[in-house]
């Protein structure tokens, strides 16, 4: 039967104590007080913020074009101006939202790319922290976003439950789960949920037809873009905060634990593990 603690002294001596956590035999067995590497998570915070940023500004320049464009139109149908300058006013017009939320579609993309590899992470490392007894695996912060309306809600549980395993008081490590939750998360939550939806409505517009219909087009699109691009700007405010707030309540877990006392190493005369399945 496998011995996974320090066996005994082969000359009969007592037992010793369990190696340090981490510790790898020569056989490449590894202790069951095994952690995995903490894995970094302040570059890809700062990377975050800054993507934040810009999509939140893309999103109010959005919302600027969408309601210029519909300015524009009023300004040539109401006062009948249908000339070539009129029409390369309202073409310009409608480039310029076409352009911005162009803009803000690609950030989104690479905000979702670094933000599941930051999700990951912050799952992952709370192993690093020693914390056990996990409902999700981190693993579902990748794949709970390929999952058809659970991924409205799943990788925020993951996330939640990271927020908690990442409680910087090192007493927390077997009662985590009694440590407090960070409501700014759901709320994040609802406000994403609301920009995706959104996101699939129709935003072109026909300058062609009844000039009255063209006009009703404008202006409800106007409102539903403004709408949208609110809520991808709150979103995108709530998950800058998140991100914040979890990377630095996890990178003070971390610190705790670095500045915590390091067991002593094996002792001399310890035997080294057996090899696995022996």
């Amino acid at each position: 039967m496998t011995n996974y603690g320090w066996s005994s002294d082969p000359a009969g001596g007592a037992a010793q104590p369990p190696p340090p956590p981490g510790y790898t035999s020569v056989y490449g067995g590894v202790h069951a007080g095994y952690r995995p590497p903490y894995l970094g998570i302040r570059s890809l915070r700062t990377t975050l913020v800054v993507l934040l940023a810009l999509a939140a500004a893309a999103a109010l320049g959005g919302i600027g074009a969408a309601l210029n464009r519909k300015n524009v139109a009023h300004d040539v149908f109401d006062n009948n101006e249908p000339s070539v300058r009129a029409f390369t006013r309202l073409d310009e017009a409608d480039d310029a939202v076409a352009a911005t939320i162009g803009i803000w579609l690609l950030l989104f993309v690479a905000i979702a790319v670094v933000m599941i590899i930051w999700w990951f992470r912050v799952a992952r490392n709370t192993r690093a922290l020693g914390r056990d007894g996990h409902t999700w695996k981190a693993g579902w912060a990748i794949g709970g976003w390929f999952i058809p309306l659970a991924n409205f809600v799943l990788p925020y549980l993951v996330l939640q439950e990271a927020y908690q395993a990442s409680d910087p008081d090192p007493s927390a490590t077997g009662r985590w789960r009694q440590s407090r939750r960070l409501p700014l998360i759901w709320v994040w939550m609802v406000a994403a949920g609301a920009m995706s939806i959104l996101t699939g409505l129709d935003r072109d517009v026909e300058l062609t037809g009844d000039v009255a219909e063209l006009l009703d087009d404008v202006d409800s699109q106007a409102a539903a873009i403004s709408i949208w691009m609110t809520a991808a700007i709150a979103s995108a405010v709530l998950a800058l905060v998140t991100v914040h707030v979890v990377t630095k309540r996890q990178e003070q877990a971390r610190a705790r634990l670095v500045s915590s006392p390091v067991p002593p190493p094996p002792p001399p005369g310890a035997a080294p593990l057996p090899p696995p399945f022996s």
